[in-house]
Parts: C-alpha cells; structure tokens; sequence
C-alpha cells in the first residue's frame, strides 16, 4: 500500500481518539498527512521535493524515499527477522512515505548532523524551530517538538529520534552541548539501537556528563 491508500482508510475513521490539545499520541497518520499536504501546495511528489530541498543541498547523495515499490534501488540491504531462529529476509511493497520509507547511510547521517548544527548550506534559523516542544491544553509541555524528541540522558540534553520497519530499526542522537551524534542503523529487527546508542554515549562523554544522573531510558519511563 502506498500513502493515499492509508489516508483513504483514515478518511473512514468516525471520530478523533481525543480532541485536540487534549493528550499527545505519537501518530505516523500525521506525516503522512504532512507529505500529502506538501504535495498538493508544490505540485510535485513528497520524495522529489524532499531530494531537492533538503538531500542534494546538504550532499545526502544516496538518501531517497522509496515511494515506488517496483523501482530498483541500488544498494538497498534487506531487513530482517528471526524466524525459528533463524535470520530471514524481509520482503514488502509497502511504499507509504512522510512517516517513514527514508533509505539512507551513516554518511549522510553525517551530512544530516551537520544540519542540526546549523553550519550546513541550509543555514541556522530551520533547526531551532525543530525544536519547538508541543504544548497540551492544560499548559504542560511535551517532550516531543517537529519530528524530534527533546529528552535528557546523563543531566546532558539530547535530540533524538528511533525508528522501525520490518526488519529494520534506526536511532539517532545528537548531544548539541557536546556538539556530537550518534547514528545507529541496523538491519534486524531484534537489534536493540536503543541501548547501543547510549552505552557510546556514556563511552564517548565520559567525565563531560554526569554518569549517576538519569539515563534517557529512564527519562523516558518517567513519561510513562
């Protein structure tokens, strides 16, 4: 299925889970409603405008959103998951994009990072309204902002994000005090990203952070 068949269905659902500004539910409906909506105000597909406006200024050559299941792409490793213990290919023609669907390499995470430190040809205005923390109504402020989280690991602030598909699961985390990220890809679904990412973390600050406050595992509990 593609993202107009899933907003289709969407397009079915009687009512809201709660009103708006009432509680915050991650939704990947949202992106895709996102990449829907730049669609139809630049009248040209989400990944076409995506590799213009963001992939060739900041030299992400290899990143593309798969939004085609029957195009080749060159280089694309297979995800996997275990099945009788055994590690098996994971095969789909699932092209939805806006939430997801982004192929892409640890060098261009580099390129990306490079972009959240505001020195990339994209400028320094963009990142910070990245992190502009959503409010609910009753005034609390959320941990999540525009596609980011906005957390703390180690009394250290971090932006972050993970991702999963089938077969396939991604973090990454930048520390901006320290000015250094994180990239972690892999291409098995039980690879826990999470706690890899952060035990370099603890290896990579070392005395710069305080190794006895809360780690972002715990911060993230603390949310419930």
């Amino acid at each position: 299925r593609g993202r107009w068949d899933l907003i289709a269905v969407l397009a079915q659902e009687p009512q809201l889970v709660t009103p708006p500004g009432q509680a915050h539910l991650y939704s990947n409906a949202g992106y895709w409603l996102l990449a829907a909506s730049i669609e139809r105000v630049t009248g040209e597909p989400f990944a076409g405008f995506a590799q213009q406006t963001l992939f060739e200024p900041l030299g992400m050559r290899t990143s593309r959103f798969r939004d085609d299941p029957d195009t080749q792409q060159p280089g694309l490793v297979l995800g996997h998951a275990q099945v009788h213990g055994q590690y098996q290919p994971v095969q789909t023609r699932f092209h939805g994009v806006g939430d997801g669907g982004l192929l892409t390499t640890i060098e261009d995470l580099a390129s990306w990072d490079l972009f959240w430190s505001g020195r990339s040809p994209l400028g320094h205005d963009l990142p910070p309204r990245l992190q502009e923390r959503g409010r609910r109504n009753d005034g609390a402020w959320l941990y999540y902002a525009r596609g980011v989280s906005l957390r703390s690991h180690r009394a250290a602030p971090i932006i972050s994000h993970g991702g999963s598909f089938l077969g396939y699961l991604s973090k990454l985390v930048r520390f901006p005090d320290q000015d250094f990220s994180i990239a972690c890809l892999a291409n098995a679904g039980d690879v826990d990203v999470d706690s890899l990412s952060m035990a370099l973390a603890d290896l990579v600050l070392g005395d710069q952070a305080d190794q006895q406050a809360p780690s972002w595992a715990q911060s993230v509990r603390d949310d419930g």
